[in-house]
């Protein structure tokens, strides 16, 4: 999103390198949701150092912003970009700012996500719903999204924090500890 499609050969390369890197069997696999994280962003080093691997992206600008394709017929089709703008926003049935029924959709989604996952790997997964501070849409509905997961029996992190670096340590014994139970 950053660089637009001259990135595309790198992020191949990347995105290859990264498929034959062998994780371990004992790693915990994770679905990532909430708020995303940025560039230089320190999260998921502390997920794979504390033995989790995250396999699936589900924040607003993850899965919620790639799913979204709008096809070449309503792209020709249309002369304003603001008409774009608000089919996207139309169409959009995950996204969690201001959506009616989000937190429902949600939680069928990664249960769905969850059944998948499992019965194609023979491995569960588990949820870290990062959450940024004052971010109010997120926060607000974490406790809603972790109980309901949590009665399909999938393990539920709330990770509050702001970006500052100098609760690594703390972020770190929490993941390592979740991890742990999971």
């Amino acid at each position: 999103m950053l660089y637009g499609p001259v990135i595309l050969p790198e992020l191949d390369n990347i995105i290859l390198e990264q498929s034959q890197t062998q994780k371990s069997e004992e790693s915990k696999d994770i679905l990532l949701t909430g708020c995303s994280i940025f560039i230089d962003d320190y999260l998921n080093d502390l997920i794979e150092e504390g033995g989790g691997n995250v396999v699936f992206f589900d924040t607003w600008v993850g899965f919620n912003y790639y799913y979204q394709i709008i096809d070449d017929k309503v792209l020709n089709a249309s002369k304003d970009s603001i008409d774009l703008l608000t089919h996207r926003f139309e169409k959009n049935i995950y996204g969690d700012h201001s959506v009616p029924n989000f937190l429902e959709r949600k939680v069928s989604h990664i249960e769905n996500f969850f059944i998948n996952y499992e019965k194609k790997t023979g491995k569960k997964i588990g949820v870290i719903n990062h959450i940024i501070k004052f971010c109010d849409h997120m926060s607000i509905m974490s406790s809603h999204l972790k109980n309901q997961l949590k009665e399909k029996g999938i393990y539920v992190l709330n990770l509050e924090r702001d970006y500052s670096r100098a609760n690594r340590g703390q972020l770190s014994t929490r993941i390592e500890a979740f991890l742990e139970m999971m």
